[in-house]
């Protein structure tokens, strides 16, 4: 960068690992909750937020040709390819044999709040090399952008009764999150309550590997059922990594105290099947829970369940979190 400096700033453009934390006001819910369990010890992907500032002085570079050559947005360019690289080398001295990919993603106040999840609105994209991360930041932060304002109209609607503090999800701005991916082993969504009937079950859906192939129709997914009751007669025979995976989405309910969601991956750890870590890729409030129903029974959850999280397949498999 030579004799050039970054200019100093009253609100940071990039949030890491050395920040404590990350306000949702300026990095959004997504990237705020993941900086919190960070903070409690849960295991998160490596990763960095460009803030809603950030986002604002980039997408400026395509405004007009005095802003592209601007020494802000040249600074703002510079100083993401300095961060991407030093991500790059972090998760390259952890890593045996796969190359280093991040997942670039949209981190918007609105999205992962207490009344709407927003889910699906926003950009993704995965399996970005370093090399081409910047160009992904550019994409996802435009294309968040224009969905932004489908986002505030959602919220309006979900918020009408709402008298609280909004605790920053009426922020407009939108920030984009860079994570690791994740080398899995098995991969999905959990609920610390189950979101049909509202009874603490604990409801899991996974696939082994990738959930790619999920939304192809190459893979089927697998649906644990942790009961939380006095017998646990549902728990037995079940995988060792499914009782990790519920331990931990009733952890995460406990830290942000309500029933939540979230999207995790199991990495392996060691040789067999019995080392193994779970990562937390995104964690959300429930923000819709049915009541106790005698009519809907485990058989026919699929299809139930599968309307009510917004598509014919959990959210995780369409936005893919961090693979």
């Amino acid at each position: 960068m030579g004799d050039r400096k970054i200019p100093t700033m009253a609100v940071p453009w990039i949030l890491d690992s050395s920040t404590p934390e990350w306000p949702k006001h300026e990095c959004g819910a997504k990237a705020s909750n993941l900086s919190v369990l960070r903070q409690k010890g849960f295991l998160v992907p490596k990763g960095f937020a460009l803030t809603n500032s950030g986002t604002e002085i980039l997408l400026e570079r395509n405004t007009s040709s005095s802003s592209r050559s601007s020494s802000s947005t040249i600074d703002i360019d510079d100083l993401l390819q300095e961060t991407i690289q030093s991500l790059a080398e972090q998760c390259g001295r952890t890593k045996n044999t796969s190359p280093t990919r991040f997942a670039v993603r949209s981190s918007c106040a609105l999205e992962d709040g207490g009344h709407a999840s927003c889910a699906g609105m926003f950009e993704t994209l995965l399996n970005v090399p370093p090399e081409k991360t910047l160009e992904a930041i550019y994409k996802v932060a435009a294309k968040s952008q224009t969905s932004l304002a489908g986002a505030l109209e959602l919220y309006s609607e979900s918020n009408n009764d709402n008298d609280g503090d909004d605790s920053g999800e009426n922020s407009s701005g939108v920030a984009v999150l860079v994570q690791e991916m994740i080398d899995c082993w098995y991969s999905g969504v959990a609920f610390s309550k189950c979101p049909l009937t509202g009874k603490n079950i604990v409801t899991i859906e996974a696939v082994e590997g990738l959930c790619d192939g999920l939304t192809a129709g190459e893979v089927t997914l697998e649906r644990y059922m942790w009961d939380m009751g006095e017998s646990g007669k549902k728990n037995q025979d079940q995988p060792l990594w499914v009782s990790e995976v519920a331990t931990e989405i009733l952890a995460l309910a406990k830290v942000f105290g309500q029933p939540v969601d979230c999207e995790w991956a199991i990495t392996k750890t060691g040789a067999t099947e019995k080392f193994f870590a779970v990562v937390i890729l995104q964690v959300r409030p429930i923000t819709a829970i049915g009541g106790s129903s005698s009519n809907i029974i485990e058989t026919e959850v699929e299809h139930v369940f599968h309307f009510w999280h917004g598509g014919i397949a959990p959210l995780w498999s369409r936005e893919l979190a961090a693979r």
